[in-house]
């Protein structure tokens, strides 16, 4: 599986499910389990590769805003999100944050499931569970790289205001 065809995968579910992040889920998930044990692992890591660099806090800073406050955990799942609706929406976030106001909705944008999704069908499919996984794990990762210096504030509303004005406007 190359990089387009990952994306074909996550671009036909997002449009047979109609931006529905939990029926998104469901039908990446349906496409592969049919899917050889090395396609798994070449999605996961196509995954894992874009979901690296999402570790931005200029990103952060966006989620906050479409999500009305963003955790730790709530900043992968919105990571998570991010690639699945898409490269066009996924690049143009990566350039700009702001651009997200084109999109989001005032609803969590979270997509958990995404985070392990070939994982937990190879764990099905050879009747293993997550502590297997610490002695016979095909899943490569890629770490997190620096999130950069923080640009914004959550007390302050005119910098995030300032830093995203469209998103400010749209959802705060």
């Amino acid at each position: 599986m190359n990089r387009d065809e990952f994306w074909q995968i996550i671009e036909t579910a997002r449009l047979a499910t109609d931006n529905d992040p939990d029926a998104q889920s469901e039908a990446i998930e349906a496409h592969l389990r049919t899917l050889p044990d090395g396609e798994l692992i070449a999605f996961h890591t196509h995954f894992d590769t874009l979901y690296a660099p999402t570790y931005r806090m200029n990103l952060w800073g966006a989620a906050y805003i479409i999500n009305g406050g963003c955790s730790d955990d709530c900043f992968d799942y919105f990571r998570a999100w991010l690639i699945g609706r898409g490269q066009a929406t996924y690049e143009a976030a990566l350039a700009n944050p702001d651009s997200l106001a084109e999109i989001a909705e005032e609803e969590d944008c979270e997509q958990e499931d995404l985070l392990s999704i070939a994982i937990e069908v190879w764990l099905k499919r050879h009747n293993k569970d997550w502590d297997d996984l610490e002695t016979d794990n095909p899943f490569p990762s890629t770490p997190n790289s620096d999130p950069g210096p923080a640009e914004w504030d959550e007390e302050d509303e005119e910098g995030l205001a300032r830093l995203y004005p469209r998103l400010f406007e749209k959802l705060w």
